[in-house]
């Protein structure tokens, strides 16, 4: 993997560069690294037509682990996609984010206009996520990164009935319980977008979700009520958990959109 620096406090983003076309950022969700998009089979579709950037978010997979809340705030977290581009000379992608990822993407068209061709976003929400993260895994999530290790939150993971697939469990047992606790502590506290601020964004986008993530459903819907030029699709049958690997449903519907704009 190749690697990129963030100038505002020099962390070390590692990312991964394959096929030909036009860019495409690919950022992965809370707790996993760039490894998803090709476990769940979105690499060998887009690559053929895409050139992607496939990126491990800072505190995650090959990137460097700092354990301060402040280290993941959104401005650095967005540089450090923009020191990506930068690293490879690209000045505007598409990014395709899932979740965490997504909301990633959506605050990088607000910081920093002009480097996104579109928005591809699954599961996300522009909202505040306080309180989500206690939603998606257990009570209290955050509380047993700090004083515990990984196996023993996906072992409260799994007792309230997450039931992660294995590659999603194995993902999360190689993290820095630290670093992941900076990262909820992090998504806790960030504010969210304003309706003003979704309304700037001049780029056309896609907003996905499965028909069974109800929130993330609601917060696409609202979010498509006041984007300039956005579209909402549902993934029929799948949850916040198993609508990212559903690629067999979600890689057409991103053609398709990208095909129209």
């Amino acid at each position: 993997m190749e690697h990129a620096r963030n100038p505002d406090d020099g962390v070390r983003i590692a990312f991964d560069v394959v096929g030909e076309g036009e860019p495409m950022l690919l950022v992965h969700g809370t707790g996993l690294s760039s490894q998803m998009w090709r476990g769940a089979g979105y690499v060998e579709p887009l690559s053929a037509s895409h050139r992607l950037l496939l990126v491990d978010l800072r505190g995650h997979g090959r990137s460097d682990k700092p354990h301060e809340e402040s280290a993941y705030s959104m401005a650095r977290v967005t540089g450090d996609l923009v020191a990506v581009l930068d690293q490879v000379g690209v000045e505007r992608a598409h990014l395709l984010g899932y979740s965490a990822g997504a909301r990633v993407g959506v605050n990088l068209g607000a910081l920093h206009p002009g480097r996104l061709l579109s928005l591809l976003l699954g599961g996300g929400s522009a909202r505040s996520q306080r309180g989500g993260l206690d939603q998606i895994f257990f009570p209290d999530c955050a509380a047993v990164l700090e004083n515990h290790d990984m196996a023993e939150f996906v072992r409260r993971w799994e007792q309230a009935g997450g039931a992660p697939a294995e590659p999603v469990r194995r993902a999360f047992l190689a993290n820095d319980p630290r670093a992941m606790a900076a990262w909820f502590r992090a998504s806790e506290d960030a504010p969210g977008l304003s309706d003003q601020q979704l309304r700037a964004l001049d780029v056309p986008a896609l907003l996905f979700a499965g028909s069974l993530d109800h929130a993330r459903l609601r917060d696409s819907r609202a979010a498509q009520a006041v984007l300039p030029d956005a579209q909402v699709a549902e993934v029929s049958g799948h949850d916040h958990l198993s609508t990212i690997s559903a690629s067999q449903e979600v890689v057409p519907l991103v053609e398709r959109f990208l095909a129209t704009w």
